[in-house]
């Protein structure tokens, strides 16, 4: 039986349809590598296939063509061929291509007409003015989480030569969103974890001897790690009240400015403090959610599960999927706990078979909330004394 792809060719007769690679139309299989790698935190996936031919002039993809890429006919990658390679020996002439989603335009582009918001306006309307009016047509934007819209004191411009890119991270942080792609080469606006699909199937790799035959972990590693991570995160959206410190203003006990948010992570010792100046980020709330937000982000990235399983399906009809939930049981690595997948990375070459490898982040590492219940007021007098504790290198 066979199926429809993207292009509406019914495919039939290709051998070993759970890898499909469709150029312009045209449906390929039959390959000695393939590989494709998603993430929850990358805008433009990236894929490389690799097959054999007889003479280079009776290969048929050209660079720019379009490339829609299907493992057990769900599509995984719309994009296009970027890069295309060929080498020969005695052992045959093998022809590699490789490229990324269609949203790799926003990651390249600039904006060449600048953008100027005095309304209110909801995220994606303001992604979808960016990039229709910056000659990028054919994505569609998708907003599955609808934060809040920005006002007209929120005052967005965009200058002309600033990158696409940088625009759609910036304002997507500022309401505390990820901006990732889907199969189709959408633009998906999204927090991860958020509505995510749960799987039935778990990751398991169990030490007893008895039960090892039901373990499909191939490898893992974990990882932890607190470097990037503050025990006091403080965005402010107009005032640089440090600045006027360290310049010995006199402000006693004052109440620091409402525009300010403030949040704590109590694992982080005290000596560790964050301050984001933001002018145009707007009110105290907004600024507070952003706190959050930093907070969430940098815990989430603190933590890493990484294993490899064979093959590409989960729940035996779904294909692995960054921003779904399962459970990880590893006796070894002591994790037992609901994780969230983060970025999925798809291989498969002649030798091994398909081999799928994921990594894995705490459940909520994306949903921002409180790391403390109850942070009181901040006064000057008391940031002053987190100063202080930096400056002698105190970590009470």
């Amino acid at each position: 039986m066979g199926f429809k792809t993207k292009a509406g060719n019914f495919i039939d007769k290709v051998f070993g349809k759970d890898i499909v690679v469709e150029v312009d139309g045209v449906a390929y299989s039959n390959f000695l590598s393939v590989s494709v790698t998603r993430s929850l935190e990358t805008i433009a996936n990236e894929f490389t296939v690799t097959g054999t031919v007889e003479k280079l002039e009776d290969f048929q993809i050209s660079l720019g063509d379009d490339v829609v890429i299907l493992f057990h006919e769900v599509s995984i990658l719309d994009g296009y061929v970027e890069s295309i390679s060929s080498e020969y020996s005695n052992n045959g002439h093998t022809v590699t291509i490789s490229g990324r989603d269609r949203t790799a335009d926003i990651v390249d582009g600039t904006v060449y007409k600048p953008l100027v918001i005095n309304g209110a306006m909801t995220l994606k309307v303001l992604l979808t003015k960016l990039l229709s009016e910056n000659g990028i047509s054919n994505i569609n934007v998708i907003d599955l989480v609808r934060p809040d819209i920005f006002e007209k004191t929120d005052q967005i411009e965009v200058e002309k030569g600033t990158g696409l890119f940088e625009v759609v991270d910036k304002y997507c942080a500022k309401r505390q969103v990820l901006a990732t792609t889907n199969g189709q080469g959408d633009l998906v606006i999204t927090r991860g974890g958020v509505e995510a699909e749960e799987y039935s199937d778990k990751i398991l790799h169990i030490a007893n001897q008895f039960q090892s035959g039901q373990n499909n972990v191939l490898q893992a590693s974990k990882t932890q790690a607190s470097s990037n991570r503050y025990n006091k995160y403080i965005v402010q959206c107009q005032e640089d009240i440090l600045s006027q410190l360290f310049k010995g203003s006199s402000l006693g006990n004052e109440i620091l400015p409402v525009n300010e948010g403030v949040i704590f992570d109590q694992d982080i010792r005290k000596s560790r403090i964050l301050v984001i100046v933001d002018e145009s980020l707007g009110n105290a709330e907004l600024a507070k959610k952003r706190a959050e937000w930093e907070a969430s982000i940098r815990k989430s990235r603190s933590f890493g599960y990484t294993c490899s399983v064979q093959g590409f399906l989960v729940d035996k009809t779904k294909v692995w999927s960054p921003n779904s939930l399962v459970h990880v049981t590893d006796e070894r690595l002591d994790v037992d706990e609901k994780l969230l997948i983060r970025d999925v990375s798809f291989s498969y070459n002649v030798d091994n078979g398909s081999i799928t490898q994921l990594t894995l982040v705490k459940e909520d590492s994306y949903i921002p909330k409180p790391l403390s219940p109850d942070f009181g007021e901040l006064t000057v007098n008391n940031l002053l004394e987190d100063i202080k504790r930096v400056q002698v290198g105190g970590n009470e």
